[in-house]
């Protein structure tokens, strides 16, 4: 069983779940099963056996999936490819038995421009399908009717609404500086009993490939005249992938 990646090609062998270290898989591809251990472990203990790769084979009846580190895991870097296969019994077969398979990793475009009607009757676009699950299709719906509730809150009637930012562009460390923003104030307090905060992430034309790579942190900071709480920290935000972003978030009720 070979595998092809790259300039060169490395045998297969099978592995079980590979959470521990295993000398067989060393300059080999390691095939492992689903589950016993995090994506993680099982990559970075084959990595560390010496295998140049990594096949999981999902579980029988389930799809496959994002294979992701987590918490303290995403600060170790990966070096050697590793992906995701849905269940075979062929190739467990073959594997077990040390039959040969021909493998090749590729990187392989899924079709990634979807429309979509939202509750409100607008035609909108569709996030990245990373791989073909129809999963994405339910989890667009989920955020089309996010917005939309999100849109009938704000269009609420307030008593105040002051503009902090308005199309400001805000790019790199520096961000963006609001200057002197006056809340309602009768001397003693403050005048409401309620605040919250609307944040709109745009991008630089209507469609989703102009938005920005990645997610990036957005902080909100208030000084109030050279006080104590100056720097305090009033809101944090993550922007999506290559969406534009929306929320309402409370401050005071």
């Amino acid at each position: 069983m070979f595998v092809g990646f790259g300039a060169k090609s490395a045998q297969v062998v099978f592995a079980g779940p590979g959470c521990d270290r295993n000398p067989v898989v060393r300059n080999k591809i390691a095939l492992l099963t689903d589950g016993s251990c995090s994506y993680f472990k099982k990559v970075q203990s084959m990595q560390n056996s010496g295998s140049v790769g990594v096949i999981v084979v999902a579980n029988t009846g389930e799809a496959i999936h994002d294979m992701n580190c987590q918490n303290t895991e995403c600060s170790t870097v990966l070096n050697i490819p590793a992906t995701m296969v849905p269940y075979d019994e062929r190739i467990m077969t073959f594997a077990r038995q040390g039959g040969l398979v021909n493998v090749k990793f590729q990187t392989t475009q899924s079709d990634n421009f979807y429309l979509a009607i939202d509750r409100k009757g607008r035609l909108q676009e569709m996030g990245w399908l990373l791989y073909p699950n129809f999963n994405f299709f339910t989890w667009q719906a989920e955020g089309m009717s996010f917005l939309a509730d999100l849109e009938d809150q704000i269009a609420q009637p307030s008593d105040v609404v002051i503009n902090v930012f308005n199309r400001t562009r805000m790019q790199g460390e520096n961000g963006a500086f609001a200057g002197n923003v006056k809340l309602p104030w009768d001397g003693q307090r403050i005048a409401f009993s309620k605040l919250t905060l609307d944040l709109q992430l745009q991008c630089p034309s209507t469609t989703d490939r102009t938005c920005a790579e990645w997610d990036h942190t957005v902080h909100l900071f208030v000084c109030c005249d050279d006080s104590a709480l100056c720097g305090m920290e009033l809101g944090r935000w993550i922007s999506p992938y290559r969406r534009y972003g929306k929320t309402l978030s409370m401050l005071v009720n």
